[in-house]
């Protein structure tokens, strides 16, 4: 989604579609459930001084973060470099989500 802020145009991803992004690609599970991520989102965006700024989108840089943070928590291995987990993270995101679309375009069709 996109807002209008001072002249520009901000993008955000809310984080509810965060968390269903994570749980259509697989990612979620015993090791790291919804509720944790909602409350390590709401950790990672709440600004310490504006206590009426939204806390459920998330910027691009804030998104960056999410996406480590939960690579750090699915692989908790400390001998295992930190890039390498965000590496298999995100391969792992993208042929999940692209087989779930191809999932739910092929289940569309049928019904």
């Amino acid at each position: 989604q996109t807002e209008v802020v001072d002249g520009r145009k901000v993008g955000f991803v809310l984080t509810p579609a965060f968390v269903q992004m994570l749980q259509d690609a697989d990612l979620l599970g015993a090791v790291l459930t919804p509720i944790q991520v909602h409350e390590r989102l709401s950790k990672l965006c709440a600004p310490p001084d504006d206590d009426d700024a939204p806390v459920d989108r998330l910027c691009y840089a804030e998104f960056l973060d999410a996406v480590t943070m939960v690579s750090m928590s699915r692989d908790p291995d400390p001998f295992m470099a930190p890039k390498v987990r965000l590496d298999r993270l995100v391969e792992r995101l993208v042929l999940n989500l692209k087989n779930h679309w191809m999932r739910n375009k092929s289940g569309d069709a049928k019904g």
